[in-house]
């Protein structure tokens, strides 16, 4: 049998690995650049789950990528500061110097792992949304966000140029599944035309991909944390999947 990916083992983003690992850095030194090394006793893994379901456990090339976490006694959770605390008592923080390591190499640390709670592991997947790039969707989930995404791509650019992001929510507890449009809008004035705009996406989404259920429309300052939090950017490009597996990020 093929060797197995790190995500069949077990591996996740999120995914802590208590092992005293250092990292190299440069800076300057009486005016010569220098190496630096870094040491940290705790790594959170941030390679998205799509491509952690790409390496098989015996490939030897440095593409996972660790970042250092500390212990800290308070502070707020950082959903959107350089700080994001893991765990009451564990935060990684934007500026750290990271680390890449090999499949093979993280798969001899398997016995130091630790996972977060699902719901810190979301906040993790938020927060390094928020600071790089939106994650994308789950796999079931695939045909229809790209339905979504590249009929939102099609339509009506007029509108679409004034709209910031949209937003996806699902529910696939009913069959077929149900789904949400937010637009966040550049200024209350297209409120309006953006309803209509995401009335008009929805009508274009083939029934049995799913059903739409609420369709809204707010100003940046009028949308609520919990949504960008639970939700999914509508953008084609970010979607992606391949493979068996999962492929594309959670």
């Amino acid at each position: 049998m093929p060797p197995e990916s790190l995500y069949d083992s077990g591996w996740r983003q999120g995914s802590i690995v208590r092992s005293t690992l250092s990292s190299s850095v440069l800076v300057m030194e009486s005016g010569t650049i220098k190496f630096e090394e870094r040491t940290a006793d705790s790594w959170v893994i941030v390679t998205q789950d799509c491509d952690l379901d790409l390496l098989m456990v015996d490939n030897n090339e440095p593409l996972v990528e660790m970042r250092p976490v500390h212990d800290v006694e308070s502070g707020s959770w950082g959903i959107r500061s350089r700080r994001l605390r893991l765990s009451e008592k564990l935060a990684t923080q934007a500026q750290d110097p990271r680390i890449m390591i090999s499949a093979a190499a993280l798969e001899t640390l398997r016995a130091s792992r630790e996972d977060l709670p699902p719901e810190r592991t979301l906040s993790l997947k938020t927060w390094l949304g928020l600071r790089y790039d939106r994650p994308a969707v789950p796999e079931e989930l695939v045909p229809l966000a790209k339905a979504i995404s590249t009929a939102a791509e099609e339509l009506d650019e007029a509108v679409s140029s004034r709209v910031r992001d949209v937003v996806m929510q699902f529910d696939d507890s009913t069959q077929p599944i149900r789904f949400s449009l937010f637009a966040i809008l550049e200024g209350e004035n297209d409120y309006e035309a953006a309803r209509d705009w995401l009335s008009r996406i929805s009508q274009r989404i083939p029934v049995e991909l799913g059903v739409a259920d609420e369709l809204e429309a707010a100003t940046a300052d009028g949308t609520a944390l919990s949504l960008i939090e639970t939700g999914y950017s509508a953008d084609v490009t970010q979607i992606t999947w391949g493979k068996s597996g999962p492929t594309g990020a959670y």
